[in-house]
């Protein structure tokens, strides 16, 4: 029965792929992103996460999403519940190792974010963006924009170096 409901979620995380129409593309793209990482949260598994683990989900840079500093979320599948704090300009390092999943917006460059990455190498931190390179630098899931549909990308190696384990069926449609 379990499998039954993950491969239904699954489905519907897979429906999210469609095309973004011409207008709106922005708000639409920000709001897929946001179910994306709001579904990735039930595909990975932090060690040492309890029953109902509280995931803190951090926000650095200019605020993309529809959602505000504080937001919490009980979430009724799993009892997860999910913080977010939103960050306008790179808070110290210390703040950071206490997220969970980091969405680091454009406007972050790629020296902060290398910077970032370097003192999170040890912690199992799910970094998310979209900068070109994301991966390489040493985030763990890149969004990417092919023929006007959203996937991703994960850095595998890392993933497991920093004892996320991601669900197959999650490998499966990363890029």
């Amino acid at each position: 029965m379990k499998r039954i409901a993950q491969t239904i979620l699954l489905a519907g995380f897979v429906l999210g792929l469609a095309s973004f129409p011409s207008r709106g593309v922005e708000s639409q793209m920000r709001a897929l992103q946001w179910a994306y990482m709001m579904n990735f949260i039930h595909y990975v598994s932090w060690p040492d996460s309890g029953i109902d683990p509280v995931v803190k989900v951090c926000i650095v840079g200019s605020n993309p999403f529809d959602v505000n500093d504080g937001d919490v979320k009980l979430n009724e599948k799993n009892g997860t519940i999910t913080v977010t704090l939103l960050y306008d300009v790179l808070p110290e390092i210390s703040l950071l190792k206490t997220c969970d999943l980091i969405y680091f917006a454009s406007d972050i460059s790629l020296a902060q974010l290398s910077f970032v990455f370097s003192g999170l190498s040890d912690l199992p931190v799910l970094t998310i963006g979209e900068h070109r390179g994301f991966n390489k630098l040493g985030g763990l899931l890149q969004f990417i924009e092919r023929n006007k549909k959203l996937g991703f990308r994960l850095n595998k190696t890392l993933l497991s170096m920093r004892q996320l384990k991601v669900h197959p069926s999650l490998m499966r449609l990363s890029d």
